[in-house]
């Protein structure tokens, strides 16, 4: 892998929604991503607030394991079956895109990789999470696009909420009687 071209990576603004699926006693919390930071993921060792989306619900629901299967023949996780789906409205001046084949060339990094197996590897190991951490590192790069694990033909969006400035944002509108409003970013 070649993270010392993170920074040549070709940036798009993103405005659009996308999804999260979550358990529903953490909805007055929708967007809350600080406790993250001690938690090992794909794309952090922990240590970086960092927030997954999905492109679709589908996606969103095979992210939490709700959904088991081949896309093309899925079946629902009857061990898991209490989740909220949320549309989040993003909007982000500079994300990467690894889902793009000329782009993981320049990081010499493959879809096999990029989706692969990483928590049999210890204290940031991981090559995805090396990744992670030098994506975060790259001053412009407020998120970036990744395929799915589970249904790698589809997107996930990965937002590094603390370094969002003002002009990019997340925002979800609970259509609860709460009616709450949660945001992160400028």
């Amino acid at each position: 892998m070649r993270l010392g071209n993170c920074g040549r990576l070709a940036l798009s603004p993103i405005n659009a929604v996308w999804f999260r699926a979550i358990a529903p006693h953490h909805l007055a919390t929708a967007l809350r991503t600080s406790q993250s930071l001690g938690v090992r993921t794909r794309f952090s060792p922990g240590g970086i607030e960092i927030l997954y989306l999905a492109e679709n619900q589908t996606t969103a629901l095979y992210e939490v394991g709700a959904i088991l299967g081949p896309p093309s023949r899925p079946v629902a996780n009857p061990a898991r079956t209490k989740f909220a789906l949320l549309d989040i409205h993003v909007k982000l001046r500079s994300v990467a895109d690894l889902t793009d084949p000329v782009q993981q060339a320049l990081l010499n990094v493959s879809l096999q990789e990029l989706t692969g197996e990483w928590d049999p590897y210890t204290d940031e190991d991981a090559p995805t999470q090396k990744l992670g951490s030098a994506l975060f590192a790259t001053k412009k790069i407020k998120g970036f696009l990744a395929p799915s694990a589970p249904a790698s033909l589809n997107k996930n969006l990965i937002v590094f909420p603390q370094k969002l400035l003002k002009g990019s944002e997340l925002v979800f509108e609970d259509t609860s009687p709460s009616g709450t409003i949660h945001r992160i970013g400028g």
